[in-house]
């Protein structure tokens, strides 16, 4: 087993801390009690590759090499939400038939219900479709409304973590977005990449 990432809880002080590891698990550190696992959460089978806390401390976020996002509430102990660029994509999938065929018969338009409910996009098909090659980097907004993700292949996208929707995309970079991060008063995000550039954004751009 080997860790990926680490994350510093705000809430816990300097003694919460959580880790991701090669092996799918998420875990919950104390360093009073002997640096021992108070807690850990079965994320994927794939790399966790980046892990974040919320600015409370109560959540975090986890991001895998299979490119799903999963929101985790330390207090109840469960998944709150998913984050999925292969769902989104599903979705505009489904949205891109409805407006191909929109003008289509009444009796038409109810085949083409069956065909979608008969053939779901595969997770191939999706993969292909995205290239999607993992989770690099993940931050939150000052309000943690907003969630800032590096995938290795699509750039950094913005959600909105409420709706579980993409608001935004942080363009601007030549090549792969490596990390994110925001400012501690909000008023910035940053972005690097393997361009060698990093790029500082403002809410306004945003």
């Amino acid at each position: 087993m080997g860790i990926n990432r680490q994350s510093l809880s705000n809430g816990g002080g300097d003694c919460i801390f959580a880790s991701g590891a090669s092996d799918g698990y998420a875990r919950i550190w104390d360093t009073r009690n002997n640096g021992s696992i108070s807690q850990q959460f079965f994320v994927s089978n794939s790399d966790i590759t980046s892990i974040q806390f919320f600015a409370d401390g109560n959540s975090f976020v986890t991001g895998s090499d299979d490119g799903i996002i999963r929101l985790y509430d330390v207090r109840a102990d469960c998944e709150l939400a998913k984050y999925s660029l292969p769902e989104m994509a599903q979705q505009h999938y489904n949205q891109e038939i409805d407006r191909t065929y929109f003008h289509q018969s009444p009796m038409y338009q109810e085949q083409l219900l069956e065909y979608k409910r008969a053939r779901p996009l595969s997770v191939e098909e999706i993969d292909s479709a995205l290239n999607i090659s993992g989770v690099m980097s993940l931050d939150f907004s000052q309000s943690g409304r907003l969630m800032y993700s590096c995938y290795a292949e699509q750039g950094c996208y913005v959600w909105d973590t409420l709706k579980s929707t993409i608001v935004g995309k942080l363009d601007g970079h030549s090549n792969k977005v490596s990390k994110v991060s925001t400012s501690p008063n909000g008023y910035a995000v940053c972005t690097s990449s393997w361009d060698s550039t990093m790029r500082v954004l403002t809410p306004s751009y945003i």
